[in-house]
């Protein structure tokens, strides 16, 4: 799975690329769309926001006031820093859910729409980066005539984000947006080559159809057939989610209600990164992707007999140390 990084600054013109994207069939999982979710009324994010800054930033039916809360972090990078430290965890979270979703459905391509890519640290898990870049010049004038701002008002939006000149020289691919639309729709089609490019061995690797492939076992004990687990380890560890293992998952365990605990759990503990919280998958559910057959009749009888005799062989074991120590 290829996950393609779009970001860009206020006014560069990125909406219209993520609008693009999915014009050609591409699916773009939107950061402002989560970042909206996190802060509906009820919510973890709209619980820790409240408290922070107070129930002034509320409208009169609970919902939080966007413009009222950006006005007050736009003008105070500190307030602007505690709010991203805020809701980062949930957004973060928010996102990997989206994508995850995707690569349930087995799309090949996904793009990520982050205007904080670089800032949140999430340019690290997307190959291709498109930076969507407009001279500072161009971006104050069409922010102004967008939001019917100040100068000094657009001003200091703009800089609340990284400048764009920076996000330029961390980008694998530019789309210069100074000229007009019909300018951007041809740089656009030329990006769009780039980004549908046959897979790399390891992104198909971590695509859905990729884990399938390699997820048959014939090693599995008596025929059973599992979804190995690695390759979903993989893609949290390509996604940038540090995984602590505390013993790989062997081949000769099976799939099954109840077994997450027992058997799953141990191989992969817990994740540690500090932005997302534990996200477990019960076993049986990743056994829904591939097959998992039932034994026989005769195979479980076979598998009941060999557990008797080896119940037998421990209790012959016992008697014959308790007469040693009798004697």
């Amino acid at each position: 799975m290829r996950i393609v990084g779009l970001t860009g600054g206020i006014s560069s013109g990125k909406s219209t690329v993520s609008n693009l994207f999915k014009a050609h069939g591409i699916p773009v999982v939107d950061a402002d769309i989560v970042a909206r979710n996190v802060l509906k009324k009820g919510t973890g994010g709209w619980r820790k926001v409240v408290v922070a800054f107070g129930d002034d930033i509320l409208l009169d039916n609970g919902e939080v006031d966007r413009p009222k809360l950006g006005q007050i972090v736009f003008t105070n990078p500190d307030k602007r820093q505690l709010l991203n430290r805020l809701l980062a965890p949930y957004i973060s979270s928010g996102i990997f859910v989206e994508v995850l979703k995707l690569w349930m459905k087995g799309c090949k391509i996904i793009v990520l729409d982050v205007p904080l890519l670089f800032e949140a640290k999430m340019d690290k898990w997307t190959k291709p980066i498109i930076v969507v870049w407009v001279d500072s010049h161009t971006q104050l004038e069409r922010l102004m005539a967008r939001d019917g701002t100040t100068e000094e008002e657009a001003k200091n939006k703009i800089n609340a984000q990284m400048s764009l000149d920076l996000k330029r020289t961390k980008a694998d691919i530019v789309i210069d947006n100074t000229g007009s639309l019909e300018d951007l729709k041809e740089h656009f089609s030329e990006v769009l080559i780039q980004v549908k490019k046959p897979l790399t061995w390891i992104e198909f690797g971590i695509s859905r159809d990729g884990a399938l492939l390699v997820g048959i076992d014939p090693k599995c004990a008596r025929g059973g057939l599992i979804w190995k687990l690695e390759m979903f380890i993989l893609l949290k560890t390509e996604a940038g989610l540090p995984i602590t293992r505390s013993r790989p998952l062997e081949s000769t365990e099976k799939c099954g209600p109840g077994s997450w605990s027992q058997r799953v759990q141990p191989g992969i503990d817990s994740f540690t990164s500090g932005w997302w919280s534990t996200f477990d998958i019960p076993c049986w559910k990743l056994c829904t992707l591939s097959v998992c057959p039932k034994k026989s009749s005769s195979e479980e009888k076979e598998t009941s007999l060999q557990e008797e005799n080896e119940e037998g062989k421990t209790e012959a074991r016992r008697f014959s140390t308790r007469r040693i120590n009798l004697r």
